[in-house]
């Protein structure tokens, strides 16, 4: 397993440069870049072919990887102009993925809700074919395209039914931690379901409070290991403060401590 920053708010006002910086002196191996969030990292379809050849050589002379590129395109809209929209858009960022050498996309489920009274099935086929057409533009490069457990298709029978739908080699889930997922305390259940689907998993508050997590990470870091799982845990936190670089550098102890530890308990 690799540990990569998600710039999602505690690096939003932060430069390439400074993020690189801090993710070296904090021994992340890898930057997932949060898009159409106004940061200031410059990883967005507006930079210019010049300026993405300069974000991939910056990153390769600093040893880092691009973990990911976190949109915020969702598969699943009942108008099909919209929908359109959000395909074509993710078809832009795999072309922008390809550009910097970046792994992955990130896409939602999401969009319009699964209306009460409606199949669920009419909406996880709706995102899947959406999907499939996305990881078609995929296929040739690297980059795989993530739909994230969020939101409604946070629900592993939703997510996971989008990724068959899809049925394409480019197609795979983006795991999220989340407490919902959880089966008497425990992440076994969801995580047998979904295994060998992953490419990509967001962590969280990785610290206990009153002596409690909110998640199992020991257990899945565990589960992630007897798997073989050697891609990116990337850091989602929403931190908001003066001093991003320590917490960085906190988290990521935490991190190599509880991957060790569930490594010990195997």
């Amino acid at each position: 397993m690799k540990l990569s920053i998600d710039t999602w708010v505690i690096c939003k006002d932060l430069s390439l440069e400074r993020i690189i910086a801090a993710s070296r002196a904090a021994g992340y191996a890898g930057v997932e870049f949060r898009s159409e969030s106004d940061q200031k990292h410059g990883v967005e379809l507006e930079a210019t072919p010049v300026q993405r050849r300069d974000i991939r050589r910056k990153l390769e002379d600093a040893y880092l990887e691009a973990s990911c590129i976190s949109t915020s395109q969702c598969l699943h809209w009942l108008d099909e102009a919209t929908l359109r929209a959000s395909v074509d858009r993710a078809k832009r960022y795999v072309d922008l993925a390809a550009e910097i050498d970046c792994a992955a996309i990130r896409v939602f489920g999401d969009g319009d809700p699964i209306a009460p009274g409606s199949d669920s099935r009419d909406a996880v086929r709706r995102c899947g074919v959406a999907l499939r057409e996305v990881a078609a533009h995929a296929e040739g490069t690297p980059v795989s395209v993530l739909l994230e457990m969020h939101g409604e298709f946070n629900y592993w029978r939703y997510a996971l039914g989008a990724v068959d739908c899809a049925g394409h080699a480019s197609a795979a889930l983006n795991y999220n931690c989340d407490p919902r997922d959880l089966v008497a305390g425990s992440v076994r259940e969801t995580y047998s379901r979904i295994r060998g689907r992953l490419r990509h998993v967001h962590i969280h508050e990785l610290h206990a409070w009153n002596g409690k997590s909110a998640f199992p990470y020991v257990d899945l870091f565990g589960l992630l290991q007897q798997d073989g799982y050697d891609r990116y845990c990337s850091l989602e936190v929403g931190y908001q403060g003066g001093d991003p670089e320590a917490v960085m550098t906190l988290y990521g102890a935490l991190w190599r401590s509880q991957v060790a530890l569930a490594g010990a308990l195997r």
